[in-house]
């Protein structure tokens, strides 16, 4: 639980103070969303994101990576498979968000990648995720998966 605790402590923290930092660097760069045109329509829900710093989620994945390996380096443990699978997880979706905003900024395509895509990637990552979370069993057998899920009791394997 200390663990647990340090981690989202150290994460927050990072978040914090990281995430204006990386939007004024982003909004300096010029990374910012682009505005979607049909012809002479602009899209009018799209447009009140313009200037909104695109890839902040960065920021998040930062925070996550730095509470996560931190936490592990101030209590001496080493990471768990369950641990490093949740991560794969962050980063992997993460990945797939980045893609979509380089194509945005750099590709100037303002639909990014295509809904299909984006899907499939996100499909892809959940796949290999669940895979892998069926394997790497413990001495007793257990895997970071679990057929049982319950919001309202909580075990805890030593």
């Amino acid at each position: 639980m200390k663990l647990i605790v340090i981690s989202a402590g150290i994460a927050l923290m990072v978040s914090l103070l990281g995430t204006p930092w990386l939007m004024r660097l982003l909004n300096r760069r010029g990374y910012s969303q682009a505005i979607r045109e049909s012809g002479d329509l602009l899209f009018p829900d799209h447009e009140s994101k313009k200037g909104t710093p695109s890839m902040g989620g960065l920021a998040v994945i930062i925070a996550v990576l730095a509470g996560y390996g931190v936490a592990h380096i101030v209590r001496g443990t080493p990471p768990t498979a369950s641990g490093l699978l949740l991560l794969f997880l962050v980063v992997g979706l993460g990945a797939v968000g980045f893609i979509d905003d380089y194509i945005k900024i750099f590709k100037r395509r303002s639909m990014g990648l295509r809904a299909s895509t984006k899907f499939g990637g996100q499909i892809v990552i959940g796949i290999v995720f669940g895979v892998l979370s069926l394997n790497f069993s413990d001495d007793r057998g257990l895997t970071p998966a679990s057929r049982a899920v319950s919001f309202s009791c909580s075990v805890v394997y030593s």
